[in-house]
Formats: C-alpha cells, sequence, structure tokens
C-alpha cells in the first residue's frame, strides 16, 4: 500500500510498506510511530492549525506500490522534512541562539531515524541535562 499524509493540502509524508509503517499517519502529540517522520508530524499537530487529510491507496504487489510512491514524490512532494516557517517560529520560540536546546533539537529535526526516540536516547544517557530536557520536553509536550 500506499499511505500519504497531507496538511493544508500539502503532502508531508509519502510511503508505502506495511500497516506499521503507515501508522505514522495517526500520530499525535499523544503518540508517536518510531518512523523517521514522526517528530514532524508531532510539530504539525503540536503547532499547526489541525488541516489533516490522510489517504492509502492498496496496491497488487510491491513493485506497483514502489511506482506509485516514486510517481506521487515527483507529482506531490512528501520526501522532506523541511518544516514550514510557522511552525519552525513556533518551535524555536523563546529559545537561545546557539543554545544546547536548539542544537538538541536541530539535530533531532536532521535524524535519518526518529528525531522523537533520539532525544529520549540523549536524555537516558546524560547527554541532555535536566534544564534542557524541560524545555525540549514542552516545547515537543514529551515525558
Amino acid at each position: 500500500m500506499v499511505y500519504i499524509l497531507a496538511y493544508d493540502d500539502i503532502a508531508i509524508v509519502i510511503g508505502r510498506g506495511k500497516k506499521n509503517r503507515a501508522k505514522v499517519m495517526f500520530d499525535n502529540e499523544h503518540h508517536h510511530t518510531t518512523h523517521f517522520k514522526s517528530l514532524l508530524v508531532r510539530l504539525y499537530h503540536i503547532y499547526g492549525d489541525d488541516k489533516f487529510n490522510r489517504f492509502i491507496i492498496k496496491c497488487n504487489n510491491k513493485e506497483e506500490s514502489q511506482r506509485i510512491e516514486k510517481d506521487l514524490h515527483k507529482r506531490l512532494g512528501g520526501n522532506t522534512s523541511d518544516l514550514p516557517n510557522k511552525i519552525r517560529k513556533c518551535l524555536f520560540e523563546n529559545i537561545t541562539p546557539g543554545s544546547y536546546v536548539e542544537l538538541f533539537l536541530r539535530l533531532a529535526l536532521l535524524s535519518s531515524y526518529d528525531g522523537l526516540s533520539d532525544l529520549r536516547k540523549w536524555r537516558k544517557n546524560n547527554i541532555i541535562d535536566t534544564e534542557s530536557w524541560g524545555i525540549i520536553s514542552g516545547k515537543l509536550k514529551i515525558s
């Protein structure tokens, strides 16, 4: 299958695969799927206006899903982790430029795995101090 999560009529996630991968389409501030786009989806939920549309295209086989996904990426995008300026501005509002908090948030946004999982792992391993974690967890609404 191919799945599409659009926000305000712009594709932010287009993917293919089994149902577990598609769960990212239903992420929100209370639940997240381990997916490289989960942080992006979370930020749209927290700082956006909740203008989501979800689509699933059933495919006959893997080859068909690959072909459809590739075509959709060409037509609609959805293959980037860029944030709209409005959401980026909200995320970094009241964050000191050059601070550790800014660094950790920027690193999490660039993660090729799952930025939320990275942040939690860094916190667990004492890379992120308690004060910074308080700010980050508040911005991302995580515990």
